[in-house]
């Protein structure tokens, strides 16, 4: 069984600096707060959860293949919070190539059944933090990242925390 999601994998460099983002945010919590783990960074584009068999999981990946879009470039450049719990890194103006990856990938995965038509509402983000959240800090300088693979991801639930495994890379052009 697989659990799965599509997203865009920061390279080394950039999960250093939201490393270092999300610790600063965390100095400023009395109450406990837990910093994500920077190996798990990421940008969700599509969440398809839970999937069967290995031929769904092969029915998802042709979905994926020959997939024709331009490298980009993202500027994390704002602050967020879901429900006070959630504190994650995100974009004033996601983009243009990054809101055509997902609605097209959506698209895709919906015309074949794997997901349901309309998607959930794209929200680009980077979750950081999670537990009682002080107020981000004031000032963000903000995060380069070159984009220039997005990947297929198997999410495994352990004890402590998801483990997530690259099942498959899909390079930009």
């Amino acid at each position: 069984m697989y659990r799965l999601f599509f997203a865009l994998w920061p390279d080394a460099q950039v999960r250093r600096q939201l490393g270092e983002l999300a610790l600063r945010w965390q100095s400023q919590s009395a109450a406990p707060v837990r910093v994500i783990d920077a190996r798990r960074y990421h940008l969700t584009l599509c969440f398809i959860g839970q999937v069967e068999t290995p031929q769904a999981l092969r029915q998802i990946i042709a979905a994926a293949a020959d997939f024709d879009a331009p490298r980009f470039h993202l500027r994390l450049d704002q602050f967020g919070q879901f429900k006070h719990r959630i504190g994650w890194v995100g974009m004033r103006e996601p983009p243009a190539p990054l809101l055509d990856l997902q609605a097209r990938l959506a698209q895709r995965l919906a015309a074949s059944g794997i997901m349901p038509a309309p998607p959930m509402p794209f929200r680009p983000h980077v979750s950081l933090l999670r537990g009682q959240l002080p107020s981000p800090p004031a000032r963000l300088q903000p995060i380069d990242w070159s984009v220039r693979s997005w990947a297929l991801i198997n999410s495994t639930l352990v004890p402590a925390s998801p483990h997530y495994t690259t099942l498959r890379r899909f390079p930009l052009r």
